[in-house]
């Protein structure tokens, strides 16, 4: 994980006593992952790389977290949609990714063998790893259409 940032006391922000301060954490922890994508070479969150988890601002369990919370309490409907799009965008974020690996084959050269030129070790692991993503991509949508309906149900009960 990088060096310490504001945002990096993940655990230590969810023990707060008062919900309002762990929503606020929760939104300081949504906004460096924000920021931190628009920063960061990232592919745009296209779907086209695969990033090492080591690289986030914050652990990858807190941001999920934080994201099911400001998903779970935001009132618009239009906002919610953007923030699971912009949460699912986690599921590109693996452990043990050296570097950042296309998820589409580049086509071969001419002449070029189109086998494995990932490296003769590395195919298996990237393949591991886009299975990961995929899993964790439907395992992040349920997460954040649950804590969508949570919102919703609320949004309905204040009417």
């Amino acid at each position: 994980m990088p060096e310490s940032t504001p945002y990096s006391q993940e655990p230590a922000e969810f023990s707060l006593t008062s919900d309002a301060e762990t929503l606020a954490a929760a939104h300081r922890l949504v906004d460096a992952y924000l920021i931190y994508m628009r920063e960061h070479d990232t592919g745009g969150g296209s779907g086209d790389d695969l990033l090492d988890a080591d690289d986030l601002p914050a652990g990858k369990d807190a941001i999920i977290n934080a994201f099911r919370v400001v998903i779970a309490t935001e009132s618009r409907a239009a906002v919610r949609g953007l923030m699971v799009q912009a949460g699912m965008t986690l599921a590109l974020f693996q452990d043990n990714v050296e570097r950042r690996p296309a998820l589409y084959q580049a086509p071969a050269r001419h002449g070029e063998p189109t086998s494995s030129r990932a490296g003769d070790g590395k195919a298996d692991d990237l393949a591991q790893a886009i299975r990961r993503a995929g899993e964790e991509r439907a395992h992040l949508a349920s997460i954040f259409r649950q804590a969508a309906s949570m919102a919703e149900d609320r949004r309905g009960a204040s009417h």
